[in-house]
């Protein structure tokens, strides 16, 4: 009976009064419920459909202004999220200040120094949004309302069907609605089945990138169904960070040679080997933005701020990278799409330093740290979801391989879920009930 109990709480945690752990000040208590639930809901929606009014700015930047004294309190009850708001704060500022030295040698615009800036204060805000819901509703709604936000958003813009709608627009707003419907469910092999489903569409799409993300996911939550053994509980997480390099490093020498082989289609076959051949590997040879970007910081290590252009130089600097793995950069590329409207580097890694210089890359490693953290620590404790597993995953591909653009709703949303509650701060938060460890409490947000 305990365990069915324990089953239907996880499953259904938001009708459970003790979700209530006071995060955000007596006036929220004073409200209620399904008020509240009501508030967080369209906050979510507002934030992930990214409906823009001018300038980068989205109706979802406007609501998380006003509701700052809601979610700004919660990072503090968080593993890492007085890091995240500290050095996001940080970032905001170098934005600026590298935009002003930069202006020495570089046109800067103020729409990029809005527009680029609001990536990071954005990201940061939509973390502490998700973060602060997470009291009041189940991962389940939490993912189903951001993952709506994201088809909103994805069908409200006119260049997501030009190339692969499944590669550039639908893949993630559908698998986050899918997967956080089955997390409801608690059940991890049906997690795995849709995880698997969706592998199988990302190979019919050729979307090869996903395919792997999706498989790396689905084994990360099928290990949660393995026995665990007493003495397998000390060092849990490093021995899940462990397996977790393995399994990438599998999946990927697997999947390039199915890719070279021609398993997975003609087309994927065509230009896998061509980048195996050019580079050495598809990773390389499918990321020649990676080598501009060292070259570009060799060149100028502090960046650039997220109001400048580049000039002839940096052109030239970018190209030179890409020469050095046998990549012709002289195709229009690297003028029309990289350096076309503002630094664009294809990874977030690369768009945080160009953008925020050093703050920038604190703030991807903070990001990877955290990351890592969630996979140990989830797996290890049996508390990992498949939604929550493929954002995270994803999220890790991301930020050496896709723009910050793309890629920093996926990164929010991953944290938002995946953050852990300070051991510490859960037994001072109060409204806890009596006999309820503070691992139950965390165990009632993770579900």
């Amino acid at each position: 009976m305990s365990q069915q109990l324990e089953e239907r709480a996880q499953a259904y945690p938001e009708i459970a009064p003790e979700r209530r752990i006071g995060l955000a000040g007596r006036a929220v208590k004073s409200i209620p419920l399904p008020v509240i639930q009501t508030i967080a809901i369209a906050i979510i929606l507002l934030m992930s459909s990214r409906q823009f009014i001018g300038q980068g700015i989205t109706f979802g930047h406007l609501a998380a202004l006003v509701t700052i004294p809601l979610w700004l309190p919660t990072f503090r009850h968080f593993i890492g999220g007085i890091w995240i708001a500290v050095i996001g704060a940080i970032g905001g500022v170098a934005a600026i200040w590298l935009t002003m030295l930069a202006s020495a040698d570089h046109e800067t615009t103020d729409n990029n120094l809005i527009s680029n800036t609001l990536l990071l204060v954005g990201l940061v805000a939509a973390v502490g949004i998700v973060l602060w819901a997470r009291q009041y509703l189940s991962i389940g709604v939490i993912g189903v309302t951001y993952g709506v936000g994201m088809l909103i958003s994805a069908l409200t813009r006119e260049e997501s069907f030009t190339v692969n709608p499944w590669k550039f627009a639908l893949a993630v707003p559908i698998a986050v609605i899918v997967l956080s419907f089955v997390a409801r469910t608690g059940r991890h092999w049906l997690g795995i089945i849709f995880l698997i489903v969706l592998a199988g569409a990302s190979v019919a799409f050729d979307s090869r990138a996903y395919f792997g993300q999706f498989l790396i996911a689905a084994v990360l939550v099928g290990w949660q169904l393995l026995p665990r053994r007493a003495s397998a509980k000390k060092g849990g997480g490093l021995r899940v960070l462990f397996a977790f390099a393995v399994i990438a490093l599998v999946v990927y020498n697997v999947g390039t040679s199915l890719l070279v082989q021609g398993y997975l289609g003609t087309e994927a076959q065509a230009r896998s080997v061509e980048q195996v051949d050019r580079a050495g590997s598809i990773l390389v040879g499918g990321r020649p933005e990676l080598a501009a970007t060292i070259a570009l910081f060799l060149s100028r290590p502090f960046g650039f701020g997220a109001g400048s252009l580049a000039n002839p130089g940096d052109v030239d600097v970018a190209k030179a990278g890409m020469l050095t793995i046998n990549y012709d950069p002289n195709n229009g590329y690297v003028e029309n799409f990289l350096f076309g409207t503002k630094f664009e580097l294809h990874s977030m890694m690369g768009d945080l330093w160009a953008y925020f210089g050093f703050a920038g890359i604190a703030f991807g490693l903070l990001s990877l740290v955290l990351l890592l953290l969630i996979i140990g620590r989830r797996v290890a404790t049996r508390t990992a979801n498949s939604v929550t597993m493929f954002l995270v995953v994803q999220s890790l591909w991301n930020l050496f391989f896709n723009p910050l653009y793309t890629s920093g709703p996926i990164l929010a949303l991953a944290l938002g879920l995946g953050l852990a509650l300070k051991a510490e701060g859960s037994t001072r938060m109060g409204n806890r009930p009596i006999g309820q460890t503070a691992e139950q409490q965390e165990a009632l947000l993770a579900s």
